[in-house]
C-alpha cells in the first residue's frame, strides 16, 4: 500500500504522508513508512512484534519500520492515523540514517526530530497515554495537517502540513521524557508537585494561545506564589521564561525545516506579532530569525554533502 499525497501544484511531485480515519490500523515491519495512530475510541488487544498489549483509548501508537502491529481483538475501535516517511520531515531523515549510530550526533547538531518514541526498542514504550489537553491538541493539529494535504491552499501547503506534524511529534517527545522534569530532583512540599506534568501539558498544548500566570492559576486552582515556586524548583526558571522558551523552540523548528513566512511562524508559536517574535527570538538566540534560518539550512547542506561523500548510502542533502 502506498501512502503518498499528490502535489496539485506540481503533478510530478508526491509528498510521503497520508492521514486517515480508520477502524483497523495497518502497519508491517519492513515498510518504508512510520505510523503514528491515535486510538480515539474503544479498546483491544494488540500484538506489537512479539508483545501482547491490552490498550484502551485514548492512546498513541508510535511505530517505526522495524515494528509491526496486529489487532488480535478490538471493540468499537476508532483510529486517526498518520502514515509518513521520515523524509517528509527532512529529506536526510531516511530510515537507514535514523537507525544508524551517526543519527544522534546529527540530531544534536541539526535538531532533527528525535522520534525516540518510534525508535525505542521496548515494544510497550511505543504506546503513550495522553491526557485530555495533549489528546485534544494532537487531534486538532492532525485535522489541520490533513486539511493542508487535501486542499493545498497555496505554495506553502506542504511546509504548513510539516509544521503541524512537527508540533505533534514535539508533544510525543515531551510525554516520552515526562516533560523534561528532572527525576532525581527533590523539592520542598508543594501542593502542585503532582500536578506539574499536567500544567506543562496544558502550556505546551496551548502555546499558540494567550497564556498568563493568572489564567493558568485559575485553571489549576492555585495561586501565583505556588505556581512560580514550582517552576523555579522543578525547572530553574519562571513561568514566563518557560512559556517563551517553548514558543521559541517551536519557532526554531519551523525556521529550520519549513519555508513558512515569519508572520505565520510567529502566529503558530504564540507571539502577538512578527515584531514581537523577532524581538524575543533575537534576545534568546542572538541572531534574527531570517539569519538563523539561512545559517541552519546552509550548514546542513554543507555537512550532509560531506556525510554523504563519506557514507554513500542514498542520503540526499537538503537543497
Amino acid at each position: 500500500m502506498t501512502f503518498e499525497t499528490l502535489d496539485h501544484w506540481d503533478n510530478n511531485r508526491v509528498v510521503p504522508i497520508v492521514i486517515r480515519e480508520e477502524k483497523q490500523m495497518i502497519h508491517k515491519k519492513g515498510d518504508e513508512y512510520f505510523c503514528f495512530s491515535v486510538l480515539v475510541h474503544g479498546h483491544g488487544v494488540f500484538q506489537i512484534n512479539d508483545s501482547l498489549l491490552e490498550i484502551a483509548a485514548p492512546a498513541f501508537f508510535c511505530l517505526d519500520n522495524c515494528k509491526s502491529i496486529r489487532m488480535q481483538s478490538t471493540k468499537d475501535a476508532k483510529f486517526l492515523s498518520v502514515y509518513f516517511s521520515p523524509t517528509f520531515l527532512n529529506v536526510n531523515m531516511t530510515p537507514e540514517l535514523l537507525h544508524s549510530q551517526q543519527y544522534e550526533n546529527l540530531f544534536q547538531r541539526f535538531h532533527f526530530c528525535k522520534l525516540y518514541p518510534f525508535l525505542c526498542q521496548e515494544n510497550s514504550s511505543c504506546v503513550l497515554y495522553p491526557d485530555e489537553n495533549i489528546l485534544e491538541a494532537t487531534i486538532q493539529k492532525l485535522v489541520l495537517c490533513s486539511e493542508q494535504l487535501k486542499v493545498q491552499f497555496d505554495f506553502f501547503w506542504s511546509c504548513r502540513a510539516r509544521s503541524y506534524l512537527m508540533e505533534v511529534l514535539a508533544f510525543l517527545e515531551l510525554m516520552h521524557q515526562n516533560y523534561r522534569i528532572p527525576k532525581s530532583l527533590e523539592v520542598e512540599e508543594n501542593p502542585l508537585a503532582n500536578s506539574f506534568p499536567f500544567i506543562l501539558s496544558y502550556i505546551n498544548s496551548h502555546l499558540e494561545k494567550p497564556l498568563t500566570l493568572q489564567s493558568v492559576c485559575s485553571i489549576f486552582g492555585t495561586n501565583r506564589t505556588d505556581l512560580e515556586k514550582i517552576f523555579k524548583d522543578m525547572l530553574g526558571m519562571t513561568f514566563y521564561q518557560y512559556v517563551t522558551n517553548q514558543r521559541i523552540q517551536r519557532a526554531t523548528a519551523s525556521l529550520r525545516f519549513t519555508e513558512l513566512p515569519l508572520a505565520e511562524i510567529a502566529y503558530q508559536s504564540g507571539f502577538s506579532s512578527t515584531q514581537n517574535f523577532c524581538k524575543f527570538f533575537k534576545l534568546k538566540m542572538n541572531v534574527s530569525p531570517n539569519k538563523y534560518r539561512k545559517m541552519q539550512v546552509q550548514e546542513r547542506i554543507t555537512t550532509m554533502r560531506t556525510f554523504r561523500a563519506k557514507a554513500p548510502d542514498g542520503l540526499v542533502p537538503y537543497l
